[in-house]
Protein backbone atom coordinates (compact mmCIF):
# COMPACT_ATOMS: atom_id res chain seq x y z
CA UNK A 1 0.00 0.00 0.00
CA UNK A 2 1.15 3.62 -0.48
CA UNK A 3 1.12 6.29 1.33
CA UNK A 4 -1.91 7.94 -0.90
CA UNK A 5 -4.19 4.63 0.09
CA UNK A 6 -3.42 5.35 4.00
CA UNK A 7 -5.83 6.60 6.14
CA UNK A 8 -2.89 8.31 8.36
CA UNK A 9 -0.07 8.86 5.78
CA UNK A 10 3.01 6.73 6.82
CA UNK A 11 1.24 4.08 8.58
CA UNK A 12 -0.69 0.50 7.95
CA UNK A 13 -1.71 -1.84 11.04
CA UNK A 14 -3.05 -5.30 10.48
CA UNK A 15 -4.44 -7.44 13.31
CA UNK A 16 -4.18 -10.32 10.96
CA UNK A 17 -3.27 -11.97 7.55
CA UNK A 18 -3.33 -15.24 6.30
CA UNK A 19 -2.46 -16.90 2.75
CA UNK A 20 -4.90 -20.22 1.36
CA UNK A 21 -3.76 -22.43 -1.37
CA UNK A 22 -7.41 -22.39 -2.76
CA UNK A 23 -8.66 -19.23 -4.88
CA UNK A 24 -12.22 -19.86 -3.58
CA UNK A 25 -10.46 -18.97 0.25
CA UNK A 26 -11.88 -22.02 1.76
CA UNK A 27 -10.95 -22.37 5.45
CA UNK A 28 -9.42 -25.63 5.33
CA UNK A 29 -7.20 -24.71 2.45
CA UNK A 30 -4.65 -22.36 5.10
CA UNK A 31 -1.48 -22.36 4.57
CA UNK A 32 0.25 -22.45 7.99
CA UNK A 33 3.59 -22.19 7.39
CA UNK A 34 3.86 -18.34 7.53
CA UNK A 35 5.60 -16.44 10.04
CA UNK A 36 6.46 -19.41 12.15
CA UNK A 37 9.69 -21.19 13.51
CA UNK A 38 11.74 -20.34 10.07
CA UNK A 39 14.39 -23.24 11.08
CA UNK A 40 11.41 -25.56 11.29
CA UNK A 41 10.23 -24.78 7.66
CA UNK A 42 8.31 -21.73 8.11
CA UNK A 43 8.04 -18.84 5.10
CA UNK A 44 10.20 -15.90 5.62
CA UNK A 45 8.73 -12.66 6.40
CA UNK A 46 9.80 -9.15 5.79
CA UNK A 47 8.46 -5.71 6.57
CA UNK A 48 8.51 -2.05 5.28
CA UNK A 49 9.21 -1.30 8.74
CA UNK A 50 7.58 -1.23 12.24
CA UNK A 51 6.84 1.79 14.47
CA UNK A 52 6.99 0.68 17.69
CA UNK A 53 5.42 1.73 20.83
CA UNK A 54 6.42 2.40 24.22
CA UNK A 55 4.34 -0.56 25.06
CA UNK A 56 5.44 -3.40 22.27
CA UNK A 57 6.70 -4.02 19.33
CA UNK A 58 6.08 -6.84 17.30
CA UNK A 59 7.69 -7.94 14.09
CA UNK A 60 5.66 -8.72 10.73
CA UNK A 61 5.60 -12.56 11.30
CA UNK A 62 3.63 -12.18 14.08
CA UNK A 63 0.46 -11.06 12.21
CA UNK A 64 0.85 -14.63 10.36
CA UNK A 65 0.16 -16.48 13.20
CA UNK A 66 -3.07 -14.13 15.62
CA UNK A 67 -6.70 -14.10 13.93
CA UNK A 68 -8.92 -10.79 13.73
CA UNK A 69 -10.22 -9.63 16.53
CA UNK A 70 -8.64 -11.82 18.88
CA UNK A 71 -4.73 -10.83 18.97
CA UNK A 72 -3.76 -7.42 20.68
CA UNK A 73 0.09 -7.95 19.14
CA UNK A 74 -0.77 -6.77 15.56
CA UNK A 75 1.50 -5.44 12.98
CA UNK A 76 2.21 -1.64 13.26
CA UNK A 77 3.48 -0.78 9.76
CA UNK A 78 5.25 2.29 8.56
CA UNK A 79 5.97 2.88 4.77
CA UNK A 80 9.72 3.04 3.39
CA UNK A 81 11.80 5.61 1.89
CA UNK A 82 9.45 5.08 -1.19
CA UNK A 83 6.21 5.74 0.89
CA UNK A 84 5.18 2.49 0.89
CA UNK A 85 4.05 -0.03 3.72
CA UNK A 86 4.19 -4.00 2.80
CA UNK A 87 4.47 -7.52 4.14
CA UNK A 88 7.11 -9.53 2.00
CA UNK A 89 6.86 -13.08 2.42
CA UNK A 90 9.71 -15.65 0.52
CA UNK A 91 9.19 -19.68 0.90
CA UNK A 92 11.42 -22.86 1.10
CA UNK A 93 9.89 -24.07 -1.79
CA UNK A 94 7.03 -23.46 -4.57
CA UNK A 95 4.17 -22.56 -2.81
CA UNK A 96 0.67 -22.14 -4.82
CA UNK A 97 -1.23 -19.38 -3.34
CA UNK A 98 -5.05 -18.69 -4.23
CA UNK A 99 -5.96 -15.99 -1.74
CA UNK A 100 -5.03 -13.90 1.00
CA UNK A 101 -6.94 -12.76 3.61
CA UNK A 102 -6.29 -10.09 5.95
CA UNK A 103 -8.03 -7.47 8.75
CA UNK A 104 -7.16 -3.97 9.18
CA UNK A 105 -6.97 -1.61 12.33
CA UNK A 106 -10.02 0.81 12.12
CA UNK A 107 -7.52 3.97 12.92
CA UNK A 108 -4.73 3.13 10.96
CA UNK A 109 -6.17 0.56 7.29
CA UNK A 110 -5.25 1.15 3.47
CA UNK A 111 -7.86 1.72 0.83
CA UNK A 112 -6.31 -0.07 -1.35
CA UNK A 113 -3.77 -3.39 -1.39
CA UNK A 114 -1.89 -4.82 -3.65
CA UNK A 115 -0.48 -8.68 -3.52
CA UNK A 116 2.31 -9.31 -5.73
CA UNK A 117 4.69 -12.31 -7.17
CA UNK A 118 8.58 -12.18 -7.93
CA UNK A 119 9.56 -15.37 -9.76
CA UNK A 120 12.93 -15.51 -9.22
CA UNK A 121 15.76 -13.81 -7.46
CA UNK A 122 16.22 -10.95 -9.69
CA UNK A 123 12.73 -10.91 -11.77
CA UNK A 124 10.18 -8.20 -11.61
CA UNK A 125 7.56 -7.68 -9.12
CA UNK A 126 4.40 -8.81 -11.01
CA UNK A 127 0.60 -7.69 -9.39
CA UNK A 128 -1.85 -10.75 -9.49
CA UNK A 129 -4.34 -9.06 -7.15
CA UNK A 130 -5.64 -6.09 -6.33
CA UNK A 131 -8.66 -4.72 -4.07
CA UNK A 132 -9.91 -1.80 -2.87
CA UNK A 133 -10.86 -2.45 0.61
CA UNK A 134 -13.81 -1.09 3.09
CA UNK A 135 -13.51 2.36 4.56
CA UNK A 136 -14.74 1.97 8.83
CA UNK A 137 -16.35 -1.26 9.91
CA UNK A 138 -19.40 -3.07 8.48
CA UNK A 139 -20.59 -3.67 11.97
CA UNK A 140 -20.69 -1.97 15.79
CA UNK A 141 -17.39 -1.89 17.51
CA UNK A 142 -15.82 -0.90 20.51
CA UNK A 143 -12.28 -0.79 20.08
CA UNK A 144 -9.76 -0.23 17.46
CA UNK A 145 -10.73 -3.95 15.90
CA UNK A 146 -13.38 -4.22 13.81
CA UNK A 147 -13.72 -7.54 14.62
CA UNK A 148 -13.75 -7.69 18.46
CA UNK A 149 -17.69 -8.34 18.79
CA UNK A 150 -17.04 -10.81 15.93
CA UNK A 151 -13.40 -12.32 16.25
CA UNK A 152 -12.01 -15.03 13.93
CA UNK A 153 -11.60 -15.27 10.42
CA UNK A 154 -15.77 -15.19 9.67
CA UNK A 155 -15.52 -11.67 10.95
CA UNK A 156 -17.35 -9.04 7.99
CA UNK A 157 -14.49 -6.41 8.39
CA UNK A 158 -12.27 -9.65 7.22
CA UNK A 159 -10.92 -8.20 3.06
CA UNK A 160 -10.24 -11.36 0.95
CA UNK A 161 -8.07 -11.05 -2.57
CA UNK A 162 -8.85 -14.01 -4.69
CA UNK A 163 -5.58 -14.69 -7.23
CA UNK A 164 -7.71 -17.00 -9.29
CA UNK A 165 -5.61 -19.72 -11.33
CA UNK A 166 -2.37 -18.75 -13.40
CA UNK A 167 -2.40 -20.11 -16.34
CA UNK A 168 0.89 -22.03 -17.03
CA UNK A 169 3.26 -20.32 -20.05
CA UNK A 170 2.59 -21.59 -23.57
CA UNK A 171 4.57 -24.36 -24.74
CA UNK A 172 7.59 -23.67 -26.88
CA UNK A 173 6.83 -23.99 -30.85
CA UNK A 174 9.54 -26.01 -32.45
CA UNK A 175 12.03 -24.12 -34.58
CA UNK A 176 11.17 -22.93 -38.15
CA UNK A 177 12.24 -25.50 -40.49
CA UNK A 178 14.66 -23.64 -43.90
CA UNK A 179 12.71 -23.67 -46.93
CA UNK A 180 13.03 -26.77 -49.50
CA UNK A 181 15.59 -26.53 -51.64
CA UNK A 182 14.51 -26.52 -55.64
CA UNK A 183 14.22 -30.08 -57.12
CA UNK A 184 16.12 -31.00 -59.69
CA UNK A 185 15.35 -30.07 -63.43
CA UNK A 186 12.36 -31.80 -64.96
CA UNK A 187 11.39 -31.33 -68.22
CA UNK A 188 8.12 -30.58 -68.92
CA UNK A 189 4.95 -31.94 -70.80
CA UNK A 190 6.20 -29.96 -73.79
CA UNK A 191 9.91 -31.03 -74.05
CA UNK A 192 10.75 -33.73 -76.53
CA UNK A 193 11.42 -37.10 -75.41
CA UNK A 194 15.05 -37.75 -75.34
CA UNK A 195 17.30 -40.90 -73.55
CA UNK A 196 20.72 -42.01 -74.28
CA UNK A 197 22.10 -41.69 -77.45
CA UNK A 198 23.99 -44.64 -79.05
CA UNK A 199 26.97 -44.54 -81.87
CA UNK A 200 27.99 -46.92 -83.90
CA UNK A 201 31.36 -47.42 -85.20
CA UNK A 202 33.16 -45.74 -88.29
CA UNK A 203 32.83 -48.93 -89.99
CA UNK A 204 29.30 -49.66 -89.62
CA UNK A 205 28.74 -45.84 -90.91
CA UNK A 206 30.55 -45.92 -93.72
CA UNK A 207 29.07 -49.75 -94.83
CA UNK A 208 25.39 -48.55 -94.02
CA UNK A 209 26.37 -45.07 -96.33
CA UNK A 210 25.27 -42.97 -93.72
CA UNK A 211 28.74 -40.87 -93.48
CA UNK A 212 28.40 -37.22 -93.99
CA UNK A 213 26.27 -37.20 -96.86
CA UNK A 214 25.54 -35.23 -100.14
CA UNK A 215 26.32 -36.28 -103.60
CA UNK A 216 29.09 -38.40 -103.87
CA UNK A 217 30.01 -38.31 -100.34
CA UNK A 218 29.01 -41.93 -99.25
CA UNK A 219 31.55 -42.96 -102.28
CA UNK A 220 34.37 -40.81 -100.39
CA UNK A 221 34.76 -41.07 -97.28
CA UNK A 222 38.22 -38.36 -97.46
CA UNK A 223 35.88 -36.06 -98.87
CA UNK A 224 33.87 -36.71 -95.39
CA UNK A 225 36.96 -36.48 -93.23
CA UNK A 226 37.77 -33.16 -95.06
CA UNK A 227 33.80 -31.80 -94.36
Amino acid sequence: SSNGDLAEPGFWTLEAVRLLSDASCAEASAITSVGGDVAAGSAIVTTSGTSCTPFYCFVGGNVFQREPGIATSTWRGKTDSNGQAWLAIEFSAPTAVGCVQFAQQVSRYSSHVTVQVKASLGSEWETIGAKATQEGCPVAFSSNSCCDEEPGWQCEAVESISLGTLSPPPPLLPPSLPPPSNPPYAPSASSPDFGCLEFESMTEVRELGQWCGGGGRNNDPDACHRA
